[in-house]
């Protein structure tokens, strides 16, 4: 997921240079959210199977212009995918409870990335 947002921001004609820098220091590993691996019971369109999904565990600490930015990347991300791709992706449910245990990296730019006192 990190590289297709770095991918996205690249050719995004909608975020400038500048924006593209700024971005480049939340656009890494530290800053993702994490995911651990469900399966979830339902009917698939072959067969009743029970199907893998991504619990999504948000950070807690990380800041509302992020968040958007990120679902930016991502918005753009599934606009370019064929539907084979979106039939193989995992489905992702978020929100996943408790939210994650991640640190802020200790070079994260506060002042624009982390929500205040975290």
């Amino acid at each position: 997921k990190l590289q297709n947002r770095k991918v996205a921001c690249l050719a995004s004609t909608t975020i400038t240079p500048e924006q593209r820098e700024q971005l480049g220091a939340v656009l890494h590993v530290d800053y993702m959210s994490t995911e651990e691996s469900a399966e979830e019971s339902g009917e698939d369109e072959h067969m009743g199977e029970r199907f893998k999904v991504l619990i999504v565990h948000t950070v807690p600490w990380r800041s509302a212009r992020v968040v958007e930015i990120f679902q930016s990347l991502d918005r753009k991300i599934e606009r370019k995918r064929t539907s084979r791709a979106v039939e193989m992706c995992r489905k992702r449910c978020h929100g996943g409870e408790p939210p994650s245990t991640k640190n802020p990296p200790p070079s994260c730019p506060a002042s624009w990335a982390k929500v205040p006192d975290c």
